[in-house]
């Protein structure tokens, strides 16, 4: 039987194939989104080139995200000011 994780994990990424497929189909050079995760990984992976910015609001989730970020090849830029909330990682390729 399957852990809660493990089911979890799968439902998670039931999206990577026609995520995948739009974005062959739509060739995309420019990215923006909200929310970092195995998604931009997906998009890196499958546009052979071009600009991903991805913002994520929350720190914990920026500094866990920052790390697996880098070991792709993005670049962390952490823009946070007093009330201004906003954090994103841009990749160029």
């Amino acid at each position: 039987m399957k852990t809660i994780q493990e089911i979890r994990q799968e439902r998670s990424r039931s999206f990577e194939p026609i995520l995948r497929k739009i974005i062959r189909a739509r060739n995309p050079h420019n990215v923006v989104e909200w929310g970092p995760g195995y998604s931009t990984q997906v998009m890196s992976e499958e546009m052979g080139g071009g600009f991903i910015i991805t913002m994520e609001h929350d720190p914990k989730y920026f500094n866990r995200q920052a790390e697996n970020l880098k070991e792709l090849g993005f670049e962390v830029v952490d823009n946070e000011k007093p009330g201004a909330g906003k954090r994103q990682f841009g990749k160029a390729f």
